[in-house]
């Protein structure tokens, strides 16, 4: 024991629920939870195929491509098409999202931008 404290957590957390080839060859679906901290943020990146976000708790507002800001609920979605810019900002209170991602199976899941 050094006496240091324990690190904090990072602000986005992120946890594979599954994963599973296809549903085309070259393809591969992954299930994700994502928790968010108040005022974090996922900043502007891709995807080699399409991520469909399903808010479960507390609100965050996505911007996608040259689309002005959209706050999104809970209980409501948002897709980013493949390739397309996008980032996600959280309100001020925690959020938890349901993300599934059909992406390319041999690529980054996520290029950072």
């Amino acid at each position: 024991m050094t006496g240091e404290p324990a690190p904090a957590p990072p602000p986005v957390r992120r946890k594979v629920l599954s994963k599973l080839d296809g549903p085309v060859p070259g393809y591969v679906t992954i299930a994700v939870e994502v928790a968010m901290d108040p005022g974090s943020s996922v900043p502007l990146h891709t995807h080699p195929g399409i991520e469909t976000t399903y808010v479960l708790e507390g609100g965050i507002t996505s911007t996608i491509g040259d689309t002005p800001p959209r706050p999104v609920h809970p209980g409501e979605v948002f897709q980013a098409p493949p390739g397309i810019p996008h980032n996600v900002v959280n309100g001020d209170k925690p959020s938890r999202a349901a993300v599934i991602y059909v992406v390319e199976k041999d690529k980054p899941l996520q290029t950072n931008l």
